[in-house]
């Protein structure tokens, strides 16, 4: 859910930000884009709490029986074009606690920042 219209140029990075309002099923592309939205009255905290509710949506749609079911093929596909000491024997140990994960069961805090100069 996009809380509002997002709307930002930057010609210097060649990035542009244009997101309507409301549900939506977003491409990757689109996520970075609504994450690095910076054009709130409450500037970070907006944003982070933006972020904070992408990580749970994300947790519910994709820590799913059904795409846990297909890690094992989703392992393969990432060791052919990965590198990593991480083992198929180690995925098995962890789906178990993977599993349980659900967005229920993470929770978020904002600290207020910190100067360096404070």
């Amino acid at each position: 859910n996009i809380p509002e219209d997002m709307y930002y140029h930057d010609p210097t990075d060649d990035l542009t930000i244009d997101l309507k309002a409301g549900h939506h099923h977003l491409t990757g592309s689109e996520i970075c884009h609504m994450i690095r939205y910076r054009r709130y009255p409450r500037s970070h905290v907006e944003r982070m709490e933006l972020q904070q509710k992408f990580i749970k949506e994300f947790i519910d749609q994709k820590l799913s029986a059904e795409n846990i079911a297909k890690a094992p093929e989703i392992f393969d596909i990432v060791a052919n074009n990965v590198q990593t000491n991480y083992s198929i024997s180690n995925l098995k140990e962890h789906l178990k606690i993977i599993a349980a994960i659900g967005s229920g069961n993470i929770s978020f805090e904002i600290t207020p920042e910190r100067s360096e100069f404070s």
